[in-house]
């Protein structure tokens, strides 16, 4: 493909530009309440969806969260503060920031609502746009963020490059036709990138 052709490279947030949070969150749980990590996911997937669309906030989360894995809301509530310490993938960050100088970069996360100031201060001149999934109302399990996302930046499928850590959202993309590439770890990316035309 043409360098030409990719006029915007779009990132997901966790697991992608930062590490850690969700494994450590788990992990928390998983000694709080007994269960191991794929119990907790099935317990609480479809209650983070809901946040991450801002159907439930996040107390509600919190509290029913609690419920379901017989754990007091105290205690949940101290081990959710582990998602909002940040660590950052500084050398793919600094990869970006040469990207930027060709292309738009935008992030695409399934993040929720009070995650948005830390996500804000701590990329602060790193992408053109950001699109979140309490704001569209819908996560990237369904095509409406990428259909979202496309019609905002008044791209086609073909201009773009979606970059995420999950095979089911790099799923929905291909199916739109969107160039997909699934996160593994930096020297990968820079690689697959490559195969698309774009030079670092």
């Amino acid at each position: 493909m043409a360098e030409e052709k990719i006029k915007a490279i779009v990132f997901d947030w966790g697991g992608v530009l930062t590490q850690g949070q969700i494994k450590n969150f788990y992990s928390k749980l998983s000694a709080a309440s007994g269960l191991n990590a794929d119990s907790i996911n099935e317990k609480l997937k479809k209650l983070i969806i809901d946040c991450s669309k801002d159907k439930i906030s996040k107390q509600e989360f919190c509290l029913i969260s609690s419920k379901k894995l017989n754990i007091s809301p105290l205690k949940f509530n101290q081990i959710y503060l582990c998602l909002l310490e940040v660590r950052l993938n500084k050398s793919l960050i600094n990869s970006i920031k040469i990207l930027k100088k060709k292309y738009k970069i935008i992030l695409l996360a399934d993040q929720f609502k009070d995650k948005e100031k830390i996500i804000r201060k701590l990329s602060k001149g790193l992408f053109n746009k950001y699109f979140f999934s309490f704001n569209i109302k819908s996560t990237k399990h369904t095509k409406k963020p990428f259909n979202h996302l496309l019609k905002h930046l008044n791209l086609n499928p073909k201009e773009v490059i979606f970059i995420d850590d999950s095979k089911s959202h790099i799923k929905i993309a291909k199916k739109l036709g969107i160039n997909s590439i699934l996160f593994r770890n930096n020297l990968q990316l820079i690689k697959d990138l490559k195969k698309f035309g774009v030079k670092l």
